[in-house]
């Protein structure tokens, strides 16, 4: 199983945002990793047609390309939305994300999860309660009379500290729990 955090991906919420869906554009579209060095260049053109756009994809460092087919459907107040059609099912997706081959898939298709999807329903239900009550993590800390007991963490200590550390992931809380 994949984590979706590990794949680079193109959106239609992007491609809107930079004006990329007009016809006949042609841009470079790069990421960068956290150096600001290039991980990978693409070369896309657009051309559109009647309810639909065919973005064509290049991949500068390997050479390939690929096709993309958007199509719009209709919502609210005249507006359309634009979906990409997945490459391998032909089914609409608003995200399509990179592979280790070079082409844009679906999350479907690359069988990728998102973190969460594979957390144990408690701890989603223990990670609810602390951010809808982040003071309360601050008042069991505070409950504790007695976190060490003959130079030993109590088994209360533990358990908060084990709930602190998995569920509580804010550093700037955490600076507030261990001061």
């Amino acid at each position: 199983m994949n984590n979706i955090e590990n794949y680079l991906k193109l959106s239609i919420k992007e491609l809107k945002k930079y004006w990329y869906l007009d016809n006949n554009q042609n841009w470079l579209y790069s990421w960068i990793d956290k150096e600001w060095k290039t991980i990978l260049e693409l070369n896309f053109k657009t051309t559109k047609q009647e309810n639909s756009i065919i973005l064509k994809i290049k991949n500068l460092k390997t050479g390939k390309t690929q096709y993309i087919q958007l199509f719009s459907t209709p919502c609210n107040f005249w507006w359309v939305r634009w979906w990409f059609v997945s490459p391998k099912t032909n089914k609409k997706a608003s995200i399509l994300y990179l592979n280790s081959t070079g082409f844009f898939e679906s999350r479907e298709t690359l069988k990728l999860f998102y973190p969460k999807q594979i957390e144990p329903k408690i701890h989603r239900e223990y990670r609810k309660i602390i951010w809808e009550n982040p003071d309360l993590i601050l008042d069991l800390k505070n409950s504790i009379k007695y976190p060490y007991r003959n130079w030993k963490v109590t088994r209360k200590q533990k358990k908060l500290l084990k709930l602190t550390n998995s569920y509580f992931d804010i550093d700037g809380y955490k600076q507030l729990l261990y001061s």
